[in-house]
């Protein structure tokens, strides 16, 4: 074939398993041909199906990041709009699996620009639910949703024939309603699904979440019996030989594993996803599957620690790098002001308060409480802080010595808490840690504790600071050794903390009366 007649193949492929063998043996021949020629648009074309191939058949995301990489170069070099529209939306999903959220966003809003210039359809349908998978793995699962339903709705008003990416599509906003309970939403779009995919294999999928829903909202309980005939029918689809759609699916039928009271099962299921997880490498996978393993009580406090800390850590450093990007904007021009304000919304919503770098309340509070539930001994301790007159210094000194003020004490607890904790600022001057895997002997327990706002204090009154002018600054806290819920722990946390504001600055006290001494 001549390479025009190569790159027309491969245009034309649909993205299933059949076009597998197609697409990279075409691939390779294009660049062989291309190269020798100097035929920049093919090789453009071959490396673009390159990343394809790996990404979406075999999940090697290192490849795939190398060809699209080259892909996105010579689209650039040679203006070809569309192949750079494609190779940032791939880029996007190959950044979304390896939870570089931030990197991926800014990649599809330079897609959807070009698309919405080309007034192209189908990657306007493409873009909005990439950027629906973005806020989904947020776990912001409303604005998600929202983006899921652009797509959607694009895809139903359309008259394009259906393929892999329309299914994505439909089947990612049926699963976030699901997520939602939002059954009369899921019904019609069930009934989309079936409608559009008619006479395809993949309507399968269409049917059995119908059933799956029907019994949902039927059912008071679930019979043993009907969840291993839904289980097996799941595993027995022939047609759905993606791990990835097969992992999907499998996820849906959690909530009836669940409603089964059968630990046995429960620990099969979570054995065979988990299985998926690692195969497909997906960090947003292995989450989940931490927080079904939760639900089961099937997984340690230090495993679960260990997990978050990890994670967490991960998306900070990733979300402190596009903050740093989003301020480099300032002087963009007028045609990037819709990508400054994307990036904006993702901060607003993203787990780390921007003045301090610490978890902010919305992303803290739920760590927190996530740790709480696992932990089965009394084994940490819950602390307030707030500064000392802060009022004053903001009144004395301006809102500016304020915030340096704050950001001092974020460095200043990271430090003394850097490890076998979680630390927020929840609002203004108000500050909580939680620091676990502490002894579980609560006199030992309270002399660790004692120590380390001992150590965080005297450090406080010996810094020099220049921006307020007695150069050092204090603080005062509320402890709580025992083992209550996340409200409970915070009202305790503020008596004690009020107490200590009665004794004097850069003081602290411990709530509970039977704490031993």
């Amino acid at each position: 074939m001549t390479i025009g007649e190569l790159i027309e193949s491969l245009e034309s492929l649909k993205l299933n398993e059949a076009s597998k063998d197609i697409m990279l043996n075409n691939a390779d021949e294009l660049f062989k041909k291309a190269s020798r020629e100097q035929n920049h648009k093919g090789m453009m074309v071959a490396d673009y199906y390159k990343a394809a191939y790996y990404f979406y058949y075999e999940h090697n995301f290192t490849k795939s990041t190398q060809y699209v990489k080259s892909s996105i170069g010579e689209a650039n070099a040679f203006s070809a709009c569309e192949y750079l529209m494609k190779s940032y939306c791939l880029d996007a999903f190959i950044n979304i699996d390896s939870y570089n959220m931030l990197e991926a966003l800014e990649e599809t809003i330079k897609a959807q620009k070009i698309a919405e210039d080309r007034d192209d359809i189908i990657y306007k349908i493409f873009t909005n639910n990439i950027i629906g998978d973005i806020f989904f793995r947020m776990n912001d699962f409303s604005v998600a949703a929202s983006y899921y339903k652009v797509a959607k709705d694009y895809f139903e008003k359309s008259d394009i024939e259906p393929d892999y990416i329309y299914h994505k599509c439909l089947f990612d906003y049926i699963m976030i309603l699901s997520y939602q309970q939002k059954y009369d939403l899921l019904d019609s779009s069930i009934n989309l699904g079936l409608m559009k995919f008619n006479g395809r294999p993949i309507a399968l999928e269409y049917k059995v979440l119908k059933d799956i829903i029907a019994l949902y909202k039927k059912l008071n309980y679930v019979e043993r019996s009907i969840v291993d005939d839904i289980y097996s029918l799941f595993l027995e689809i022939e047609e759905i030989s993606d791990q990835y759609d097969r992992i999907k699916i499998l996820l849906a039928v959690e909530g009836l594993i669940v409603a089964s009271g059968d630990n046995q099962l429960y620990k099969e299921y979570c054995e065979l996803l988990e299985s998926y997880a690692y195969y497909c490498d997906s960090l947003a996978l292995v989450e989940r599957i931490n927080e079904i393993k939760i639900h089961n009580n099937s997984i340690t406090s230090n495993e679960l620690i260990d997990f978050y800390t990890n994670k967490e850590n991960y998306i900070i450093g990733a979300l402190d790098n596009a903050i740093k990007k989003v301020l480099s904007l300032n002087s963009a021009s007028e045609e990037r002001d819709s990508e400054i304000e994307k990036n904006k919304q993702l901060i607003k919503i993203s787990s780390i308060d921007e003045l301090t770098k610490l978890y902010n309340r919305r992303s803290g509070v739920d760590l927190i409480k996530k740790a709480l539930d696992d932990v089965t001994k009394a084994d940490y301790a819950f602390i307030m802080l707030d500064i000392d007159d802060f009022k004053s210094i903001n009144d004395t000194y301006g809102h500016g010595s304020g915030d340096k003020a704050l950001v001092f004490l974020a460095g200043a607890l990271q430090e003394m808490f850097d490890k076998d904790s979680i630390v927020v600022r929840l609002a203004g001057d108000e500050f909580v840690v939680l620091l676990y895997n502490l002894p579980t002997d609560i006199k030992i327990r309270k002399s660790v504790v004692t120590y380390k706002l001992e150590l965080l204090i005297n450090y406080l009154a010996d810094a020099s600071l220049d921006f307020i002018d007695n150069n050092n600054m204090s603080v005062s806290a509320g402890v709580v050794l025992e083992k209550y819920d996340f409200d409970k722990l915070y009202s305790k946390a503020d008596e004690a903390l009020y107490t200590s504001k009665e004794s004097g600055k850069g003081k602290f006290s411990v709530s509970g009366e039977n704490i031993e001494e």
